[in-house]
């Protein structure tokens, strides 16, 4: 993660070692915590207000969030399941047609 203050790159703090700045979310090493650059606001990038799901207090208007999304960048496909080709199902109808085939001699 980039300070966005001064462009130090921190690696796993919670604040910046140069400036101070506070990057993780009331601490919590896992929560990144966004701030917009002086005088611009996170939603107008966001992933979040493009497609109008948002639902934060501050929203529209935001200038620090741990939700941020930047539209700009490329995301991930969504995924999509897709299931196994297997053989089992018809190994289990031939097992069960055997068993009523000598069943009924």
């Amino acid at each position: 993660m980039v300070c966005p203050r001064c462009g130090t790159r921190p690696v796993t703090q919670t604040a910046c070692p140069t400036c101070g700045q506070v990057l993780k979310a009331r601490g919590h090493p896992g929560v990144n915590l966004y701030t917009a650059p002086v005088g611009e606001v996170l939603c107008a990038t966001c992933h979040y207000h493009l497609d109008q799901t948002c639902d934060l207090p501050n929203y529209p208007e935001a200038t620090e969030c741990t939700l941020y999304r930047d539209s700009r960048k490329a995301s991930r496909p969504p995924f999509t399941y897709r299931p196994r080709q297997s053989w089992g199902w018809l190994v289990w109808l031939g097992l069960v047609g055997v068993s009523i085939a000598l069943a009924l001699r």
